[in-house]
């Protein structure tokens, strides 16, 4: 009996099966109107000195530091975005080592300043403590596409991932 419980907290302690509650909460709180949004969900998978990372182009960019900073970058996400969603399946998910996964997935969004959707590649890197997610840092395909949706100039620039248009 102790050996299943144990087993079963290990399970649920895994990288990958905090990834996956993260991601479950992060696409339900994105769905959710503004007072019915919920972000103790995904509070619970991250280390409280958990840092993310998020590129300086998008509308929510910025490194973003402790439980506080989630809250403060979880709260741009529903004033800058009419649809936030990343659809990652875990046969795109790699197990780096020990305290490291990456995956592999495609936002599907609009701002809400634009009129069409946006779908681009992301992969994140998940980094592991005892506590949970320490560091989180997202890697976008076209962030200058989003620019093109809203109305705004982009400047061509390099594929440095390899993805293509």
């Amino acid at each position: 009996m102790i050996d299943a419980m144990i087993k079963t907290s290990v399970a649920e302690a895994s990288p990958v099966a905090r990834i996956r509650r993260f991601f479950d909460a992060e696409n339900e709180y994105c769905r959710a109107a503004p007072e019915d949004a919920d972000i103790s969900m995904m509070l619970q998978e991250l280390d409280p000195d958990i840092l993310v990372e998020v590129p300086a182009s998008l509308p929510h960019g910025g490194t973003w530091r402790g439980h506080a900073g989630f809250v403060e970058l979880f709260g741009l996400v529903p004033q800058t975005w009419a649809v936030f969603e990343v659809v990652s399946e875990e046969a795109n998910w790699h197990v780096i080592d020990d305290g490291r996964v990456m995956t592999e997935g495609v936002l599907r969004g609009r701002l809400s300043s634009a009129s069409h959707e946006v779908r681009m590649k992301v992969v994140s890197l998940f980094t592991f403590s005892d506590a949970g997610v320490a560091h989180l840092v997202h890697y976008y395909q076209d962030t200058a596409a989003l620019r093109i949706g809203a109305g705004e100039p982009a400047a061509a620039g390099p594929d440095p991932v390899g993805w293509g248009a």
